[in-house]
Formats: structure tokens, C-alpha cells, sequence
């Protein structure tokens, strides 16, 4: 399977009330208030809107730490597109200005995204006071996934994906598929996903809906994160998948040793 590593939104012309974002989703509401959106203004015309600028998703892990992918830094900074900014509505909206945004006063990622076993990960700072009122997420203790495997406990499990990002109806590739198979609804969205399988840097998490009743996370939603069932943990973070988001999500895991080096810089681990 060739993974397609998911960005932003750009280019994308959003077609509402197709469907949810996030594929087989449904709205998240206040359920996760501390998983954001990730903008650029990668026009550079001034203004921040959802559907041409937005850039992925992420989460925060501590008042002024917001956690994404690499892959979702690097080119940015490379392009000499910042500030980056986010917003933890759980409405950005599709052609209005992104409402509540706050703009960043640093970032950083690991340098080490050709590494097999993962590393996918970046951060962005944001400014104190800026998120009163947001609880973070909780990381998880070292290894968790690895306990849990080792336990026999991740059969059967599920992880519930948290973005913004396009659903995707199966069929075609974004940008060149039939405009009603994609959509982009500016909200918020969860979706259940089962557990497929587990190596030293990734989640993989099965998201043929068809096969299984639920979802997954789609185009758009790099970086948003993996919560395990229903807690306020967090374990992995949206990296790639499949080209039509019809087949696997692949996860950048939280809980590895090199993982834990980076974000121990920033925040007090578990």
C-alpha cells in the first residue's frame, strides 16, 4: 500500500452537506475541546480562511504546547510561510474568516522523518493565557501501546480519530475525483476505528467503513490525534494512509522512546 501523507485542505473546493468530515464521522462538538486546527496563510493575501488555508489539525498537550506532525511544519518553515496559526473552534467555518484564532510565537519538529519507526512530530507554541479554559490532553506512559499488545489487549480495541478534515466517499483522489465525493463540512468531527496492527512507530487503524461500520480520518486531518476509546488520552497522531482513506490510517505513536525525547523537551511527561 503507498502512503499518502495528509495536509491541508488547499486547492480543495469544498462541497457542504455531503457528508461529514472526518469519513463516517460525526459531529465532536464540545466532546474534545482541546484537538484544534492548524492554518497558514499560504496565499499570502492577509486572511485566514478554513477551506485554502488550513493545514491539518493537531491537539494540545499543554497550555501553550500544540502537538502536530512534522510533516506539517517542515514544509512550512522550508516555504517561508509563517506564523502559524490555530483555532480550537469547533466551527472554522468553510468561506468566512476562521473565527478565534490565535497566532503562534514558536514551533519546532523531529528531524527524523525517514526514520522507519516514526518521528513524525512537531509542535507549535502558542502564547500563555491564549488557551484559559482548554483542558490538554493527557499523553500516555512509556509504551503503552506496547504493553497493551503484549497483554493481548489491543484486539478488538478501538481508537476514536478527532479532526477537521475531508470525508471521503471511496472513490477517486481528491482534486481530480467527482466533487461529490469528497466534502468538507468546517467542523469539528470524531470517528471510531478499529485496531489493526502495531509496530515500534506506528498505529495502524482500519478504516474501511464498509467492512467495519466506522471510520477513519481523511485528507486534511495530519496531525489530529488517536484517543484510546473513550479517554482523554491520547497515543498516536494522524500521519498517512491510503489514497482514497478507504483502507488503513497510519499513526505516528506518542508513547515511543524517541517520541518521549522530543516532547519531553516541552512538557512534563507521564
Amino acid at each position: 500500500m503507498k502512503r499518502i501523507w495528509w495536509l491541508s485542505l488547499c486547492l480543495f473546493v469544498a462541497v457542504p452537506g455531503v457528508g461529514m468530515a472526518i469519513s463516517n464521522g460525526q459531529p465532536d462538538g464540545n466532546d474534545h475541546p482541546a484537538v484544534g486546527s492548524l492554518f497558514v496563510d499560504l496565499n499570502r493575501d492577509g486572511k485566514i480562511i478554513a477551506w485554502d488555508d488550513q493545514f491539518g489539525c493537531g491537539s494540545l498537550i499543554s497550555p501553550t504546547v500544540f502537538l502536530v506532525a512534522a510533516h506539517q511544519v517542515a514544509p512550512v518553515v522550508a516555504a517561508g510561510f509563517t506564523p502559524f496559526y490555530v483555532s480550537f473552534n469547533t466551527n472554522i467555518g468553510i468561506f468566512d474568516p476562521v473565527p478565534d484564532l490565535i497566532e503562534a510565537t514558536g514551533y519546532d519538529w523531529t528531524r527524523r522523518e525517514a526514520n522507519p519507526h516514526g518521528d513524525d512530530l512537531g509542535i507549535i507554541i502558542l502564547p500563555e493565557g491564549s488557551t484559559a479554559g482548554i483542558t490538554p490532553v493527557d499523553l500516555p506512559p512509556a509504551n503503552l501501546l506496547g504493553v497493551l499488545k503484549a497483554d493481548g489487549a489491543l484486539k478488538g480495541q478501538e481508537f476514536t480519530s478527532v479532526g477537521y478534515g475531508i470525508a471521503s466517499a471511496g472513490i477517486g483522489v481528491p482534486f481530480r475525483a467527482p466533487l461529490e465525493n469528497w466534502s468538507f463540512d468546517g467542523l469539528r468531527n470524531q470517528a471510531l476505528s478499529p485496531f489493526a496492527a502495531l509496530d515500534k512507530g506506528f498505529l495502524y487503524l482500519l478504516a474501511n467503513e464498509d467492512a467495519t461500520g466506522e471510520g477513519g480520518a481523511c485528507y486534511g486531518d495530519s496531525g489530529g490525534p488517536q484517543f484510546i476509546g473513550d479517554t482523554n488520552t491520547i497515543v498516536s497522531l494522524t500521519s498517512s494512509g491510503d489514497r482514497v482513506c478507504r483502507a488503513i490510517n497510519v499513526n505516528t505513536r506518542v508513547d515511543t522512546v524517541n517520541a518521549r525525547e522530543f516532547l519531553g523537551r516541552y512538557v512534563t511527561l507521564p
